[in-house]
């Protein structure tokens, strides 16, 4: 998607990022979490902008030769058009200029969706956590991609 701008995240970002977790989340973070991540020198956040609107983020934290994958969310009205893969792409690479050899991320059982652009990006499933998420109950896929 040609139109779409990838930028670090700022504190006066963190309300919109925090809408957005509201509409995609049954358990979204606080507006603080995001503030207080952005403070934190191990954790890097991103914002998808299409014509200067967010409209989606992603957050990492690398410790070590290790980045987890905190959050990836799309708004519903702009998914399904690669902006998830641009932001997946782009957390990768702020891992591997931070130091990681290898990303790990959980996703719900059933989103189909997200665990798909997971294996077209080539993370494998490592195991399951049973009943990890709470709002639906849901288990927990845990995912790796080694650099």
């Amino acid at each position: 998607m040609s139109n779409v701008t990838i930028n670090t995240m700022t504190k006066q970002e963190c309300p919109m990022v925090y809408q957005i977790a509201r509409d995609v989340f049954s358990d979204p973070w606080s507006l603080q979490t995001y503030e207080r991540l952005l403070t934190q020198q191990e954790s890097e956040c991103i914002c998808a902008y299409v014509e200067g609107i967010i409209v989606g983020y992603s957050c990492i934290q690398t410790l070590y030769e290790t980045a987890d994958l905190l959050q990836i969310a799309v708004s519903d009205s702009y998914r399904r058009r690669g902006i998830g893969k641009l932001l997946l792409m782009e957390a990768l690479e702020l891992a591997k200029k931070a130091g990681a050899r290898e990303m790990l991320l959980e996703v719900r059982e059933g989103n189909q969706q997200a665990r798909a652009l997971y294996d077209e990006m080539e993370f494998e499933i490592l195991t399951i956590r049973k009943q990890y998420y709470t709002g639906p109950t849901e288990n927990a896929v845990i995912m790796r991609k080694e650099f």
